[in-house]
């Protein structure tokens, strides 16, 4: 059994991965490319995960659809529901990224061209993120001018 400490642990990080992603996007006028997509597929991982691991379930590996056909359907079907309405070629997009976290942090290494969609990414780690929010009860918080309000996860446009 996962540590209950370790399940919200990766579910606040997945958060906050998702957060550094959206800093470096375009979305955000910025252009940190590998930056983004391995935060961003970082955070789905770890979104993921964390909703895997309080289901009971283990799982040590980083590839996406590996990790997608791990979730319970009730999240995989969400996910993959908005993903192929928003993509026709969901599976080709979703293959594309798969293996993005370890490709992208080693990038210079890579003997060919690699494509990825960098808003699918980002869609994919928002979606993840969404439901980690609600499943974890996750309400973050930013005070300002001795204020406190709810800080919003940013959302990307397709």
């Amino acid at each position: 059994e996962v540590d209950p400490r370790r399940i919200e642990m990766a579910a606040s990080k997945a958060i906050e991965h998702y957060r550094a992603a959206y800093h470096c996007s375009r979305e955000n006028g910025f252009m940190f490319s590998s930056s983004e997509l391995m935060l961003a597929t970082f955070s789905a991982e770890l979104s993921m995960k964390a909703l895997i691991y309080k289901s009971g379930q283990k799982f040590k590996k980083h590839r996406l659809k590996e990790l997608l056909h791990k979730l319970e359907p009730s999240f995989r079907n969400e996910v993959e529901g908005v993903l192929r309405s928003e993509w026709s070629d969901y599976d080709i997009q979703l293959s594309n990224a798969d293996n993005s976290y370890v490709t992208w942090r080693y990038i210079f290494e890579e003997e060919k061209p690699t494509e990825v969609n960098h808003n699918f990414v980002m869609r994919l780690a928002e979606l993840c993120c969404l439901i980690i929010k609600r499943e974890f009860q996750i309400e973050e918080y930013i005070v300002e001018n001795d204020e406190k309000r709810i800080n919003p996860l940013p959302l990307i446009k397709k």
